[in-house]
């Protein structure tokens, strides 16, 4: 298995999905190491 240098792959990714419901779409998928709460909201 390869090496990437430069990326510890023991930190976790959070991610983010922003769903329609009623049209049953995925609007926005974001990805980040961490989340405050003014982003999400």
């Amino acid at each position: 298995m390869a090496e990437v240098s430069g990326i510890n792959q023991s930190r976790s990714v959070r991610i983010l999905n922003l769903i329609d419901e009623s049209a049953c779409e995925c609007l926005l998928i974001l990805a980040e190491r961490r989340w405050s709460s003014a982003k999400v909201i």
